[in-house]
């Protein structure tokens, strides 16, 4: 490392975990000196019933809560236009997230309009939340965004036909319960689809530019969990074991990727997204084997130590073959869970890639990745995902 180089890693956000740490919900808001709050988020969490023991640990408190389960599988501003509206009507001094990115996501963005005012599209881009937001608490149910931990809100513009992204350091969680039991009802395919939203995060974090000795290690660590659960975790649904494992995998996949950012994958998912309102983590898993072979050669010994975290034996391979063993075990995991083979197969049409490709450009993901992109690489690696 040159002389004047400075490494940074941060982890904003305090984390308590374990199998029933949901529950004690009520002293920690007890502990951000809130007695009223609002907490975010879906009718999926409400229809399984995730909601109940959070709700039971406020009332034990003593803390008035209200709801708001308005948010779509690809939050809008109009989601955070209304859940801003419902928070002012309940008088919440803090916010509770409790789902999938979707719910912290406007959660995160609900917490930033209140104390800062505006419209959320103001604050896309990097640090331009200039003061603190209001107390916001996460609490993840899914085994996939890591959003509990992350600095980013991701948000959709219709209107644009696109998804932005807001990085600031204030919008992150001031604490995240990460709570494993809440993850034992996902049906299969959407356990598929976000656990493999955690291995994109966990690659992309270490092929990135930006990462280093402690993203690596968190990143491989999370790798390994996935490769080691996923799949018994889509078919044995009821295994705490493969739930604790991708539980772990998503948290440490999202403070790794709080620090590296990610990659062409996730620049490219996110117009999907925004075009086709396509399942974020089913696209990530069709991009992501394409993605690490477009960038093989620029980062062989990054993706030597992915296939060793995937449980391939590399001992008598070069680092050429292995690199090119993760992208195929990637491929392997995917085809064994059911993701889609292409783009297609996810009602994506190719003649909108020229569109999405000038969007991904965009992207702050694309900076940060090895080998030098440019628009028609982008375009190519839609037509070659189709």
């Amino acid at each position: 490392m040159a002389a004047s180089q400075v490494l940074l890693f941060r982890v904003p956000t305090q984390v308590f975990y374990g199998p029933g740490v949901s529950g004690q919900v009520g002293e920690k808001v007890q502990a951000l000196g809130a007695k009223r709050v609002l907490v975010v988020t879906d009718k999926g969490v409400i229809s399984a019933g995730l909601l109940d023991g959070i709700t039971s640990s406020l009332k034990e408190a003593g803390i008035e809560y209200g709801i708001f389960s308005g948010v779509d599988p690809n939050p809008t501003i109009a989601n955070v236009d209304q859940c801003v509206a419902a928070l002012r009507e309940s008088g919440a001094e803090a916010v509770i997230g409790v789902g999938g990115g979707s719910p912290l996501d406007v959660a995160k963005a609900t917490s930033i309009l209140a104390t800062n005012g505006g419209r959320i599209s103001d604050y896309e881009g990097a640090e331009k939340v200039r003061q603190p937001t209001l107390p916001l608490l996460a609490i993840p149910t899914t085994a996939g965004t890591g959003s509990e931990v992350t600095i980013f809100t991701v948000i959709t513009d219709p209107d644009r036909r696109a998804k932005f992204t807001i990085a600031s350091v204030r919008s992150a969680a001031r604490m995240a319960l990460v709570d494993p039991l809440l993850t034992m009802s996902m049906p299969p395919r959407l356990t598929a689809a976000v656990g493999m939203d955690v291995l994109t995060h966990a690659v992309e974090s270490i092929i990135s530019v930006m990462s280093w000795a402690p993203s690596q290690a968190l990143a491989l660590e999370s790798i390994r969990l996935v490769s080691a659960n996923l799949v018994e975790a889509v078919e044995k649904g009821d295994s705490f074991e493969a739930r604790d494992g991708m539980m772990k995998a998503s948290l440490l996949g999202g403070m790794c990727f709080n620090n590296t950012r990610l990659g062409p994958a996730h620049a490219m998912a996110h117009p999907v997204g925004g075009f086709f309102n396509a399942p974020h983590g089913v696209v990530n898993a069709i991009l992501l084997p394409h993605v690490m072979e477009y960038s093989r050669e620029y980062a062989v010994g990054k993706l030597a130590a992915i296939a060793q975290a995937m449980g391939v034996d590399t001992s008598q391979m070069s680092a050429e073959e292995a690199s090119r063993a993760a992208v195929d075990a990637v491929r392997a995991l995917g085809a064994r869970i059911g993701i889609p083979k292409g783009l297609a197969a996810i009602g994506v049409d190719a003649t909108a890639i020229p569109a999405m490709a000038r969007d991904a450009m965009t992207s702050g993901n694309i900076a940060v990745t090895p080998r030098p992109t440019q628009l028609a690489d982008i375009i190519r690696l839609y037509e070659e995902a189709m």
